[in-house]
């Protein structure tokens, strides 16, 4: 949402949304499937308590600041947060990872059930405009053993490590040279640069994540 609209970057689920995530999982757990769920915003950052409704009518933001408003005529009340989400995943025990994005880092957490039996991968991974500009290959192996393993591997862009010379016209700049830039200028952004420490720890990047296979 639009920071002039005091509503903030956190978000939330809305009721229908809510509703049906509920259904997609019940429906997959039915089908005895193994599930990744994929949202934005990490579990952490569900925490905004504003409801769609506060973004305001969208043909006045056509016409005076833009995107951002509410289209969906449905309430969007009561609204879930990372809790509530965090629970409805662990109460589909076929859930073996919620992949988010939003905090433009590196980060892997496991999220156990309270009974100590199964749980899910939370995985967060960076940016492709923040340092360190890098993706996330994720590929589920059956071991065939009773558990199953999540690979993440971090991949970066191929472009050229070396940028163009102070000076240079940009009319000689061809398609990696425009990346190579890229990186450079999101190493020395002081807020998301290297000091924002967005990598991650060795342990939030290339990882094998196990777990125990739900299926019957």
């Amino acid at each position: 949402m639009r920071r002039g609209d005091d509503i903030g970057s956190t978000g939330n689920l809305d009721a229908p949304q809510f509703a049906w995530l509920r259904r997609e999982l019940d429906a997959a757990q039915q089908r005895d499937e193994l599930i990744f769920v994929f949202g934005h915003h990490s579990i952490g950052s569900l925490n905004n308590a504003k409801p769609n409704e506060n973004a305001g009518d969208c043909a006045a933001k056509a016409i005076l600041t833009g995107p951002g408003c509410d289209l969906d005529p449905r309430s969007s009340k009561p609204l879930a947060g990372g809790a509530d989400l965090r629970a409805l995943l662990l109460d589909h025990p076929h859930v073996v990872a919620y992949v988010a994005g939003h905090t433009h880092e590196h980060r892997v957490t496991a999220v156990p059930r309270a009974s100590g039996s199964g749980g899910f991968w939370a995985i967060e991974t960076s940016s492709e405009n923040d340092w360190p500009i890098q993706s996330r290959l994720l590929e589920l192996m059956d071991n065939r053993d009773g558990t199953l393993s999540i690979f993440g591997t971090i991949v970066d862009h191929g472009a050229s490590l070396v940028t163009p010379a102070p000076g240079s016209p940009a009319s000689g700049f061809d398609r990696e040279t425009l990346p190579s830039l890229e990186r450079e200028f999101s190493f020395n952004d002081p807020q998301v640069g290297a000091e924002a420490k967005a990598e991650g720890r060795l342990v939030d990047r290339n990882v094998e994540l196990l777990l125990p296979d739900p299926r019957r």
